[in-house]
């Protein structure tokens, strides 16, 4: 408001230039100084505010940072950028390292100066940030620097983490989706880093697709979460990095629920069979075939309905017939529970809710009579939802007697 005020008060530039001295001398990073800064170098231009810049920073012994606060109220362009590097490279780091992320409205090598030497200093988010209304000019090469550039930035903390920095992602993965020059594998790649920023996100994530059209993928991120059914103990404690690319895969390979071969008319039989082939054939190879067939039960638990009515589709139907693994239809069966999610209930209802359950598994069942492991894997949940029917229905009784 005080700037504002002063903009508007008809004072000179020798006025200005002399409230502008005052402020830097008492406190250089104000706001105040910042102002003033703006205002004196919009009415001298730029030769005669450098000149006054360059007496001021001598007879005032001001540092880097200082002359840096002053050169961040100039207007943010290329003739801007080449006075910082006048004044020598220390003003030049302090002028980029704190330069707040904002638009850019000149022209695309302005813009691309910009973003490379945010990136050379660390500031990968900020030039996305900065970016954000452009960034359709930025090459496809660029992007992926700016986004590799991400990861250190987040862990060195250096920057706060919120939902917009999800945001930026995002949108510089969305430009990326349309992008000929973009491989699938690469955006699958940078969403692996960020997925603990992207996961809850609303993004139709191309890693997923990577997973349900590459086996050898897929049962990489498999073994990086479950061990050898032989491996052995060890006492050496994994190191950070470790866990960390455990606690990622493990939340990837969690909320991967894409059935290979899924198209909008259905699953196509020929895509979804060599890949479950693949992945157990890699499984046992890794001596992990047990956990393999479990979490493609788990997988296949996603299956859509099929033309019948009846679930699953008849192409997982085959599979569970074709593969006769009692460890991948106990995966099934525990994912089907636990899809169900977060339910509620009135406080005296009972087991209502868990026989219609169970009945429509049972009507799945009766429509599956023709693949036998199928129908008695469904009658096996139907069966398993009537006991927690009758556990609710006695838990209900019972808080009636104690009500």
């Amino acid at each position: 408001m005080v700037i504002e005020a002063i903009s508007g008060a008809g004072l000179t530039a020798a006025q200005i230039e002399d409230l502008l001295s005052r402020s830097l001398r008492a406190d250089p990073g104000s706001s105040l100084t910042l102002g003033l800064a703006g205002i004196f170098r919009q009415m001298v231009g730029a030769e005669d505010a450098e000149v006054w810049l360059r007496s001021a920073a001598a007879d005032g012994g001001l540092d880097a940072e200082a002359i840096s606060t002053v050169l961040q109220a100039w207007p943010d362009g290329r003739e801007t950028w080449s006075a910082v590097r006048r004044f020598g490279p220390e003003c030049v780091t302090a002028y980029w390292t704190r330069r707040p992320p904002r638009y850019l409205t000149g022209t695309r090598r302005a813009l691309l100066q910009c973003l490379l030497m945010l990136l050379r200093f660390g500031r990968a988010v900020e030039a996305i940030q900065s970016s954000l209304n452009r960034i359709n000019e930025v090459p496809t090469e660029l992007l992926f620097r700016m986004l590799d550039g991400v990861v250190p930035e987040l862990n060195s903390k250096t920057v706060h983490v919120d939902t917009m920095t999800s945001y930026y992602l995002e949108k510089a993965l969305e430009v990326l989706d349309g992008r000929a020059d973009a491989p699938n594998e690469q955006i699958a790649a940078r969403e692996y880093s960020f997925f603990p920023l992207l996961q809850f996100g609303q993004r139709s994530l191309r890693i997923h697709h990577v997973m349900a059209h590459d086996p050898v993928f897929y049962h990489q991120i498999l073994r990086d979460v479950f061990k050898g059914e032989n491996e052995k103990e060890t006492s050496d404690q994994p190191d950070d990095g470790a866990k960390a690319r455990w606690r990622l895969s493990y939340s990837l390979f969690r909320h991967f629920s894409t059935i290979p071969g899924l198209t909008p008319a259905g699953i196509d039989a020929q895509a979804l069979r060599p890949w479950i082939d693949r992945v157990r054939e890699l499984g046992r190879e890794t001596d992990r075939i047990a956990v393999t067939d479990s979490c493609i039960g788990r997988l296949l638990a996603h299956s859509p309905s099929d033309s019948d009515s009846g679930w699953p589709h008849r192409c997982v139907r085959d599979e569970i017939e074709r593969i006769r693994s009692v460890e991948l239809e106990r995966g099934l069966q525990a994912e089907r529970y636990n899809m169900r999610g977060v339910y509620g209930k009135a406080v005296f209802e009972g087991g209502d809710q868990e026989r219609r359950l169970a009945e429509e598994y049972r009507r799945y069942a009766a429509i599956a009579a023709a693949w036998p492991r199928t129908s008695a894997l469904l009658t096996a949940i139907a069966k398993g939802w009537e006991r927690d029917a009758e556990r609710e229905d006695l838990a209900a009784a019972q808080r009636k007697l104690r009500s």
